[in-house]
């Protein structure tokens, strides 16, 4: 006879919703990587790397937002406590290995962490465009080292490790401790 979890080990109703809601952010922040026409800013002025939030967007957010208090199954109110659930997993899908942002990254995200709730009942995907935005600058910075570290022969007399779970690890505090991360790596 099969035996059932138990309900310890499923996650809250409010896990599950902040799951989708971190989702959807994430979703909104890759739907502007494929604009559906032609950007206004001439080509030679514009970034390829920066993503700028659309007028859609956040039309959809506020639509996400209304349909999942209203006419999801669980009727979740979005509120200060499950907008600090979206704030982290939508860092956990980011980031979740801890190997980008640094904690001075995050600690500027803080205040984020009880207005996603806000921002997305008022159609404002900006938060959601900013992190992303940073971790696309922080991806940039360590790929140009990672490149810079071919160029030398690696040190493999040195008594040291990598940890490949980070995901509980704290963030790196600094570029110089997330260079030696990369390094290791």
């Amino acid at each position: 006879m099969p035996v059932e979890p138990s309900p310890r080990s499923w996650p809250s109703p409010a896990r599950v919703f902040a799951w989708g809601a971190g989702g959807i952010l994430v979703s909104l922040v890759l739907l502007g990587a494929a604009p559906a026409r032609a950007p206004a800013v001439p080509p030679a002025a514009a970034s390829t790397t920066d993503l700028v939030p659309s007028a859609r967007q956040g039309r959809v957010a506020r639509l996400v937002g209304d349909l999942m208090e209203r006419q999801h199954f669980r009727h979740a109110t979005l509120d200060d406590r499950l907008s600090a659930l979206m704030f982290e997993t939508y860092l956990e899908a980011l980031d979740g290995n801890r190997s980008y942002l640094l904690a001075s990254d995050i600690a500027e995200f803080e205040s984020y962490r009880h207005r996603l709730d806000d921002a997305i009942r008022d159609g404002n995907v900006g938060p959601a465009f900013a992190i992303f935005s940073r971790l696309q600058e922080r991806n940039r910075e360590l790929m140009r080292y990672a490149i810079e570290l071919l160029a030398t022969e690696p040190d493999f007399s040195l008594d040291e490790s990598y940890q490949f779970d980070r995901s509980r690890e704290p963030w790196p505090a600094d570029m110089q401790e997330m260079h030696d991360l990369w390094r290791r790596r």
